[in-house]
């Protein structure tokens, strides 16, 4: 009898933390936003970060990032970095609005080539309608090539996920 008691509470307690225990959503690891440039060219020629030392990673905060070119190239960016912000629900894409302001002009981010100082950083202002839920943000950056003093039509891409939780 005090066996079958202590199966039945063990399966109980079981069955209690797996159905309270509310597992975060994650992304496919083929899955990519479409935004006109191939999956395999992301993160090729520039790697970001968001360190933590700048970010709460909370909801409703700005997200600093950290841009380094890992190819010979140049990259040209537009003042916003070409930033694009995506959240995956419901087996999609939905992209996130930015509300972040930049000055004008553009940026062009020499090769880091060991060197550091040769990195840029930029903010998104990811605005969110859900700030109670945890959410995992693709932050997608967006730049042309830059060679021989012009800017070219290749375009390349690099993205970072963002774990945002509310405040």
């Amino acid at each position: 009898m005090k066996l079958r008691f202590a199966y039945l509470v063990s399966v109980s307690l079981l069955l209690f933390l797996v159905t309270a225990c509310k597992a975060k959503p994650t992304i496919p690891t083929d899955a990519m936003p479409d935004i006109g440039i191939p999956a395999e060219e992301m993160n090729t020629k520039m790697e970001i970060t968001a360190p933590d030392g700048w970010n709460t990673n909370k909801i409703g905060d700005h997200i600093g990032l950290n841009v380094g070119v890992i190819s010979e190239d140049q990259i040209s960016f537009p003042p916003d970095y070409g930033a694009r912000m995506f959240i995956f629900q419901n087996g999609q894409w939905n992209e996130v609005a930015n509300f972040m302001t930049y000055p004008g002009g553009s940026i062009v981010v020499s090769p880091r080539n060991g060197n550091y100082l040769n990195d840029e950083a930029t903010d998104v202002l990811p605005i969110l309608s859900d700030v109670k839920t945890p959410v995992t943000l693709r932050i997608i950056l967006v730049g042309s090539i830059y060679r021989d003093g012009k800017v070219t039509a290749e375009k390349t891409a690099g993205y970072i996920d963002v774990n945002l939780t509310p405040k």
